[in-house]
């Protein structure tokens, strides 16, 4: 959470616990309007531009250091692979959409023309 100054401060789960309830309504907030921001960010990211960096941060992810550094290439590895499945699920939607607005509308059924006979 950044505060004045510039400086962030992060958060245990159990903080919220010791909070007032109109606090932790309060602070809920603003933690899901960061992330509205950066969801709103990584969507406006290229694919095909982040498939570039998979690698790179795959490998950086694959070699563990207890760094800053390291924790967010793991970070920006899960953005990469959320985007691709974002992109894929959506994709996959859209087919389907597509194929059940081009199936042929079966003409409704009706009564055949038939006569009594005796």
């Amino acid at each position: 959470m950044e505060i004045a100054g510039g400086f962030s401060l992060t958060l245990s789960p159990h903080f919220l616990y010791y909070l007032s309830k109109d606090l932790r309504k309060e602070l809920i907030t603003v933690f899901e309007s960061a992330l509205d921001k950066m969801a709103e960010n990584i969507l406006n990211l290229d694919e095909a531009s982040l498939a570039s960096l998979w690698e790179k941060y795959k490998t950086r992810m694959e070699h563990f250091e207890t760094t800053k550094e390291w924790e967010k290439s793991v970070i920006i590895f899960f953005i990469i692979n959320a985007v691709r499945v974002k992109n894929h699920i959506f994709n996959e939607n859209m087919l389907e959409l597509q194929k059940k607005h081009d199936k042929p509308q079966k003409p409704p059924k009706k009564r055949p023309d038939l006569k009594l006979v005796k």
